[in-house]
C-alpha cells in the first residue's frame, strides 16, 4: 500500500472491480448452468416422446394383432359350423332328382320333361305278375264262355292291362311326389344353417372393424396427450431457461453497476480526501505564516 493509498481509497475501488467481476463470473457460470438444465430437460421430453410413440406403436400392432388372430380363429369355427350343414345341402339336393322327375311327369317342362320321366318310370316287382293274373283270369272267363277269341274279351284283357299300367305309374308320380316336402325341408335346413354362419361371420368382421377402429382411436388420443405433455414439457423449460437467464442478467447487470458505483464512489472519496489533505496543509501553511507576522507586528 503507497503512502498516499489511504487519501486515494484504492483498496475500496479494487475490492469494487473484483466484485464487479464476480458477478460477471456468476453470470458466465449460472448461464451455462442453466443452458445445461435447459438441454438436458429437453432431451429427456425427447426420450419420453420417442418411448411412448415406441409404445403406442407396440401396444397398437400388438393389439391388431390379437384382434385379427382371433377372428380368424373364430372364423375357422364358423366356417365348421356351415360345414356341418353340408350334408343337409347334399341331402335336398338329392331329394330334389326325384321332384325334378315329378315336375318332368307333370308336363311342366314340357315333352322333353316328360320323356325323361317316362324313360325313368320302372315298374314294380309285382306289376307284371298282377297283369297277367288279371289277363289270364279274363281269358279264362272268355274260355269258359266260348268267347274267348271275340274282340269283346280281347277289349277287356287290354283295359284290364291298361288299368293296370295306369294304376302303377300314378304310384310312381305319388312316390316322387312325395320328395317334394323332405326337399323344401332340407333345403330350408341347410340354407337357414349356412345363412347363420354367413351373417355371424358378417357380424365378426363388423365388431373386428369397430374394434379396430376403438384401438385406432385409442392409440391416436394416446399419442396426441403424450405430444401435449412433450410440447407442454419442452415449452415450460424453455420458460424457466429464459426466465432464469433474465433473473441471473438482472442480478449480474445490478451487481455490477452497483460494484461500479461503489468502485466511483470510492475513487471520488479517495480525490476529495485528497484534495482535503492539501488544503488543509495550505491553510496550516498560511496560518503559520500570518501567525509569525503578528507576533512581529505587535
Amino acid at each position: 500500500m503507497g503512502i498516499f493509498d489511504i487519501f486515494t481509497n484504492k483498496s475500496a475501488e479494487e475490492a469494487a472491480r473484483k466484485n464487479a467481476e464476480l458477478y460477471a463470473q456468476y453470470g458466465r457460470e449460472a448461464t451455462g448452468a442453466l443452458r445445461g438444465y435447459g438441454t438436458a430437460a429437453s432431451d429427456i421430453y425427447g426420450r419420453l416422446g420417442a418411448a411412448g410413440e415406441d409404445i403406442y406403436g407396440a401396444l397398437g400392432t400388438t393389439a391388431d394383432q390379437y384382434l385379427t388372430g382371433s377372428t380368424a380363429d373364430a372364423r375357422t369355427a364358423l366356417g365348421a359350423g356351415r360345414e356341418a350343414y353340408a350334408p343337409v345341402t347334399a341331402l335336398g339336393q338329392k331329394y330334389g332328382g326325384a321332384t325334378s322327375l315329378y315336375l318332368d311327369a307333370l308336363g311342366v317342362n314340357g315333352p322333353g320333361g316328360a320323356d325323361r320321366a317316362k324313360a325313368a318310370f320302372t315298374t314294380g316287382p309285382g306289376y307284371q305278375f298282377a297283369v297277367d293274373q288279371a289277363t289270364d283270369a279274363a281269358a279264362r272267363k272268355a274260355a269258359s264262355l266260348g268267347i274267348a277269341g271275340s274282340g269283346n274279351t280281347l277289349d277287356a284283357i287290354r283295359d284290364r292291362a291298361q288299368g293296370f299300367a295306369n294304376q302303377e305309374y300314378g304310384t310312381y308320380l305319388s312316390r316322387l311326389g312325395g320328395f317334394v316336402s323332405p326337399e323344401l325341408e332340407a333345403t330350408r335346413a341347410g340354407a337357414a344353417g349356412t345363412a347363420a354362419g354367413y351373417g355371424a361371420e358378417a357380424d365378426l368382421l363388423s365388431r373386428l372393424g369397430a374394434a379396430r377402429a376403438g384401438l385406432a382411436g385409442d392409440v391416436a388420443r394416446g399419442r396426441i396427450g403424450l405430444a401435449g405433455t412433450v410440447a407442454g414439457g419442452q415449452a415450460g423449460v424453455a420458460r424457466d431457461v429464459a426466465q432464469g437467464q433474465i433473473g441471473i442478467g438482472g442480478n449480474v447487470t445490478g451487481g455490477i453497476a452497483q460494484s461500479t458505483q461503489s468502485e466511483a464512489d470510492a475513487a471520488n472519496r479517495g480525490s476529495a480526501n485528497f484534495w482535503n489533505l492539501l488544503a488543509n496543509l495550505g491553510g496550516a501553511a498560511v496560518r503559520g505564516y500570518t501567525g509569525g507576522a503578528g507576533y512581529a507586528r505587535a
